[in-house]
């Protein structure tokens, strides 16, 4: 069985990592969220959380709006041929 979630982290911890949060956002200018986004984001770049990287994301933009051409040029050598 799983430990509660509550128990964790004492009240002060929590408190201080809120306002670190906080702090970092209003000395950024980022609105709310934006920072766990980035930690987020830097932690797959890292390889410590499993996710799509951003030079991926790119990779696979690309590729999609690559095979949505494709298949218009197919069919359009099918009608002349």
């Amino acid at each position: 069985m799983r430990k509660p979630t509550t128990c964790r982290y004492a009240l002060e911890e929590r408190a201080g990592a809120v306002r670190m949060m906080r702090t970092s956002q209003v000395k950024l200018g980022t609105v709310h969220g934006m920072v766990r986004a980035w930690a987020d984001q830097a932690a797959i770049h890292e390889g410590v959380s499993a996710g799509v990287t951003s030079v991926e994301s790119v990779r696979l933009r690309l590729l999609e709006q690559e095979n949505r051409v494709v298949p218009g040029l197919i069919t359009a050598d099918l009608e002349w041929g």
